[in-house]
């Protein structure tokens, strides 16, 4: 555990310079813009448990902070060498334009507009501005950050030669920041179980272009997804492990010096043809189970979601499920719906499963409108800690779908076949998936 200090609040009213700075053992973050003004990065509070207890901003991202560093560590092999009361400088936006600015009044050339964020080698310090989900402003924290970390702590190696060559960089701190954050276990460098931006969707779809070669891929224009890929294979191959030669080409990649596709094969221990062979075989198996449909969803755990909206969302199956189920509970009080996606053919038709506050199960199919197709009162109830458990399975012989509420079957609905997922309507949830 950490210390947290805060030092001051320059401004408490509904003002874009306002700013709030904290810091912890190794961090100095600064907020900018109206104090959580959207959504904070950390779970909202239950009264009954300190694990959803609502954070600040500033104490969320330097909580995050602290657990990413000793996995920093771990992955560099090396860090930065801070000065006696030295911290390492975070500043976070409410919008691109006040990031930019800040980085130009750093003394920094901000880059155009379009990135979420910048690593600033004038000022040292690593800036963003909130994204759309909670999941990707934290993932875009650990991304930033780990450039400022990857780039300090490379100028303590020997013989360095100046910033890591952009392929590998790059690929370095997405491969970091797909994380999963519980708001007290951070694991870096996992497959999240959704996100919105689906790179390894992305990179297994941008392998199979026409005439692509993994070994040539530090020579092409930048591909995020693909950079991110070749180094996750690299530093945990198919068996969790690095390839043979990964560390003596990170070291070298990590002192600025470049590596052409003969250094990459040999850190694989591959020939030439068998790269692209390998890596095929392996992206299938490190996809997202679920895919994103509606904001928001938040990747706590292996199997463990997070669900927010005001209106509809859900996420569904990567593959078709002749069943899905999980456990649910609600995070804030209130009118609330929450269940499962129980039939997904397209945006324009899905079928949602949900348990409403009132204690009835509703069954609503969408075709352009919400035509109801079930209303079943529950006479079951969530357990003492507030969790209902919620199934839905197709008969293999009907291939009509049945709900299960607790210990209670509804329905037989006809419904067809393909991905099942999660569900949400006006509410924010806790899913553990079973």
């Amino acid at each position: 555990m950490f210390t947290l200090s805060f030092l001051l609040v320059l401004a408490q009213s509904i003002d874009a310079t306002a700013r709030l700075s904290a810091e912890s053992e190794h961090y100095r973050i600064e907020v900018h813009g109206i104090p959580d003004s959207q959504p904070a990065l950390s779970p909202p509070p239950r009264a009954e448990e300190t694990w959803f207890q609502r954070r600040s901003d500033a104490e969320e991202a330097l909580a995050v902070l602290e657990a990413a560093w000793p996995q920093y560590v771990e992955f560099f092999g090396a860090q930065p060498k801070l000065a006696e009361g030295e911290r390492l400088r975070v500043s976070l936006h409410q919008t691109s334009e006040t990031m930019l600015a800040a980085i130009r009044a750093g003394g920094g050339t901000p880059p155009p507009p379009g990135p979420g964020g910048y690593y600033c080698p004038v000022s040292r310090t690593a800036f963003l501005f909130r994204q759309p989900t909670r999941w990707y402003t934290r993932a875009l924290l650990i991304h930033e950050v780990a450039h400022q970390f990857h780039w300090l702590s490379g100028e303590t190696r020997k013989n360095h030669q100046g910033p890591p060559p952009t392929w590998w960089a790059e690929g370095v701190v997405e491969h970091l920041a797909h994380h999963t954050w519980d708001g007290t276990t951070l694991r870096l460098a996992v497959v999240p179980p959704v996100s919105l931006e689906d790179y390894p969707a992305r990179a297994l779809a941008a392998s199979t272009r026409a005439g692509f070669a993994w070994e040539a891929l530090p020579t092409l224009p930048e591909d995020r997804p693909l950079q991110m890929h070749l180094v996750r294979w690299l530093a945990t191959s198919a068996k969790g492990e690095p390839t043979s030669g990964f560390r003596s080409l990170r070291e070298r990649l990590d002192r600025g010096e470049d590596a052409d596709s003969k250094a990459i094969l040999k850190a694989a221990g591959l020939k030439s043809d068998a790269l692209g062979e390998a890596l095929a075989k392996w992206l299938p198996s490190v996809q997202q189970p679920y895919v994103s449909l509606f904001n928001e969803w938040d990747s706590l755990g292996a199997g463990h979601l997070r669900g927010t909206a005001g209106v509809v969302a859900a996420c569904r199956t990567r593959e078709d499920v002749a069943r899905h189920a999980a456990r649910l509970r609600v995070l804030h009080g209130g009118r609330w719906r929450a269940g499962l996606l129980v039939h997904f053919t397209s945006s324009a038709d899905h079928t949602i499963a949900v348990i409403d506050s009132g204690r009835e199960l509703r069954v609503d199919r969408w075709t352009g409108s919400w035509k109801v197709l079930g209303v079943h009162a529950l006479r079951g109830a969530p357990d003492a800690e507030g969790w209902w458990d919620i199934a839905a399975a197709r008969d293999t012989d009907t291939g009509r779908v049945r709900i299960t509420v607790g210990a209670e079957t509804f329905g037989s609905y006809e419904l067809p076949a393909g991905p099942m997922g999660l569900a949400i309507d006006s509410a924010d949830v806790e899913f553990i998936v079973r």
